[in-house]
């Protein structure tokens, strides 16, 4: 059984604490389109069609996260319906402090059903600039190294996500996508260092509105993919890494690409991993390798998706952490629970065992009642 909660739909604002009530089944676009209307925004994802319940509740990082944070550190509250039918209200620090620990990074693993999430909210900029910094084939090893030298350094006002495509049908296989809460002029001056030394072939700003920059996200559009993810070190890729990956994509018979989310910045990697289940915080970012499956035999799906698997048990052991993102869900990661949600598990099993004792709420990667 699924249970569809997109007709919990609701979203009040609350103007004296910065903070709306939110129901889970609204899509971030909506969102940002409702809220925009009085001058206000959440901090959460790119993709505007992802529901809010398991984006925030999982994580979620987006085009304010280096300035706000993750979804899931915003969410300042919730409601929920347990198991033998319980209504839970307030869920918060002071209230149910065990299950509030467990929404906000594994809130999407199984322990009731969520009504509502309370988070806070900002002021929209008045001007926010889009920047885009590409880069030719020849140009990428560089393009990484150098963008791993001065991510940390860029200023919080600044969040993007990086491409990387196969050269074979792209001129500018490496992409710097980045919004900028502020002026064209302030932020050129945030990538400068940026650069002036990585020299890139190809370089657009351009001011625009905040619905500018929501709206310029590709259109999703649902069909079969295949998706890996990798925490990046604090010190990024090493050279051998950014070779094997790039050989990778430019390699590989199903078109494959490599989508960075930054992480790097106080506002999330100041934030102790014990204070919520969310466990991904000193980082340089989370890569999400992505493999389309549209338009392929089931026979080459399959030979795809084998190698994706291959190449991340390799590349995992040897070029990045342990771990993965739980909100970029993996059916055939081994050890998931480990790599979601890292020393964090015993503790997420016994408020499991407390909410829903009977294990309920399960699939195959729901939080469990006792270890595998």
């Amino acid at each position: 059984m699924v249970i569809d909660v997109q007709e919990f739909n609701q979203i009040n604002i609350n103007f004296e604490t910065k903070t709306a009530v939110f129901g889970p089944g609204n899509r971030l676009g909506e969102i940002y389109h409702k809220l925009n209307k009085v001058g206000y925004l959440i901090s959460a994802g790119e993709c505007i069609h992802v529901g809010l319940g398991g984006h925030a509740t999982g994580g979620g990082f987006g085009w304010t996260g280096r300035k706000y944070g993750l979804a899931s550190d915003n969410i300042v509250s919730a409601e929920m319906v347990t198991a033998n039918g319980t209504f839970i209200s307030p869920i918060n620090s002071t209230h149910h402090s065990d299950l509030f620990f467990a929404i906000r990074g594994a809130g999407n693993a199984g322990y009731g059903i969520i009504t509502s999430l309370t988070l806070n909210i900002y002021p929209v900029h008045p001007i926010v600039t889009s920047i885009k910094i590409s880069y030719l084939p020849e140009q990428v090893e560089l393009a990484f190294i150098i963008f791993a030298k001065v991510a940390k350094n860029l200023n919080e006002n600044l969040s993007c996500y990086i491409e990387l495509r196969p050269k074979s049908i792209n001129t500018y296989p490496f992409s710097f996508n980045a919004a900028y809460l502020g002026t064209e002029e302030e932020a050129r001056n945030a990538v400068k260092e940026l650069i002036e030394l990585s020299n890139p072939a190809y370089i657009k700003f351009e001011e625009t509105t905040w619905l500018g920059i929501v709206d310029s996200y590709p259109i999703f559009t649902r069909s079969p993919f295949k998706i890996t993810s990798y925490n990046i070190p604090p010190s990024g890729f090493s050279q051998e890494a950014i070779r094997v990956l790039v050989n990778f994509i430019n390699n590989l018979e199903c078109e494959s690409i490599a989508l960075f989310d930054l992480y790097a910045s106080d506002v999330i990697s100041g934030i102790s991993i014990n204070s919520s289940a969310f466990i991904h915080r000193n980082i340089f970012g989370v890569m999400e390798l992505e493999a389309p499956l549209s338009g392929l035999s089931k026979d080459d799906q399959i030979k795809c998706v084998k190698k994706h698997l291959q190449f991340r048990q390799e590349f995992q052991a040897k070029y990045t952490s342990y771990f993965s993102y739980q909100d970029y869900i993996d059916r055939d990661l081994s050890d998931w629970i480990t790599r979601y949600y890292g020393p964090h598990v015993p503790r997420l099993i016994e408020i499991k065992k407390k909410y829903d004792p009977n294990n309920l709420f399960n699939w195959k990667q729901s939080i469990p009642t006792k270890l595998p």
